[in-house]
């Protein structure tokens, strides 16, 4: 029998701040090609530069995601994978081109992170989506002010720890899970 992952990972580059998605706890070579080639409009080297190798010690995980369903995680994966692609070819304001192009390249990089966090909330917002419910465990919990939850959602009281730096230790689900208040944000 196969296994069939109920859980979504997302980790993010210790130095260029780069996003993968994973449906395991160990990140693969071929996760890599999630990210894009540089392109030749976008200016040089750091925006969209796809390294060589992953290296253990310079991804570190962002969230992981618990669904009560397997289809539920490979959906979600596909619409992540999709908005990135969405939002790679969108041609870029005046206001960054009119930047340097090692500082344009520094606030896209900077983006990755929120922007892939807000677009979980909104592909989890969606109406096939939202019958079930979703725990997520944070490693940092400020990350999670990146977006508006739906109701759906549960944000897991215990942090995914990190022991040298760099290899992620993930609490097992428990019951501690508090729902988020959704006034607090309105």
């Amino acid at each position: 029998m196969n296994f069939v992952p109920k859980s979504l990972y997302l980790f993010r580059h210790i130095q260029s701040n780069q996003v993968l998605c994973s449906m395991k706890q160990v990140l693969k070579p071929t996760q890599l090609f999630q990210l894009p080639f540089a392109r030749k409009e976008q200016g040089t080297a750091p925006y969209g530069m796809r390294p060589a190798r992953i290296r253990k010690d310079h991804w570190v995980p962002i969230l992981k995601a618990d669904f009560e369903n397997d289809q539920v995680v490979t959906s979600v994966v596909s619409k992540l994978l999709n908005y990135r692609r969405y939002r790679s070819v969108q041609p870029l304001s005046k206001e960054f081109l009119a930047m340097p192009v090692s500082q344009r390249n520094r606030l896209l990089m900077q983006q990755q992170v929120p922007n892939t966090i807000a677009d979980l909330a909104d592909i989890l917002r969606n109406k096939e989506l939202s019958n079930g419910s979703v725990n997520i465990q944070w490693k940092d919990q400020t990350d999670s002010e990146y977006a508006d939850w739906p109701e759906s959602v549960k944000m897991d009281s215990k942090r995914i720890t990190t022991t040298r730096g760099f290899r992620p230790s993930y609490p097992s689900s428990s019951s501690a899970i508090k729902s988020i208040d959704t006034t607090a944000n309105a």
